[in-house]
């Protein structure tokens, strides 16, 4: 009988399989620090409900058969009005980053939610990928400007909820 350690094996191939877009490569991007542990605010970015609140959507949903946590192959559709969002997580790796294919308003591109924690707060950065379908100077103004609009009320949601006490800082 022979055993084989396959983590090395294991470890090389999710490197190999990772989808990261990185703040340079970053046709739109947000970035904020907020003064939150990793893990309260990676709930509020991963619960499509809670999503849906500091975005004012009136809706999320997850649309995917996996059941359970949310994980790899999750697929969620958040809805503004006639605006609908429909989201896919490729890479997964809890409380540090994920990276989702996203389509909105016959656009699609790559987006990326990374969580730094930084002293005493966490810095909070949203990188999406040019779109192939329409990369003009007006389209990114205005995904800025809704990205900048929606994550601007992040923190004060969090707050809302620890001050209601349906969340805790551990």
């Amino acid at each position: 009988m022979c055993v084989h350690d396959l983590r090395p094996v294991w470890e090389k191939y999710k490197a190999q399989n990772r989808r990261f877009v990185h703040t340079q490569e970053a046709w739109v991007k947000r970035e904020m620090d907020i003064p939150y542990p990793p893990a309260l605010i990676w709930e509020f970015l991963t619960k499509p409900d809670l999503e849906a609140g500091f975005l004012h959507y009136d809706y999320g949903e997850r649309t995917d058969t996996t059941g359970g946590r949310v994980q790899e192959g999750s697929g969620f559709h958040c809805a503004h009005g006639d605006m609908h969002i429909y989201s896919k997580i490729l890479d997964w790796k809890p409380f540090e980053y994920y990276t989702m294919q996203q389509s909105v308003m016959g656009l699609s591109y790559l987006s990326t939610r990374r969580l730094t924690p930084i002293e005493n707060r966490t810095r909070v950065g949203i990188y999406l990928t040019t779109p192939p379908e329409n990369s003009s100077d007006e389209v990114r103004q205005l995904i800025q400007s809704a990205m900048d609009e929606g994550y601007a009320g992040l923190e004060s949601y969090i707050e809302q909820d620890l001050a209601k006490g349906k969340v805790t800082v551990n």
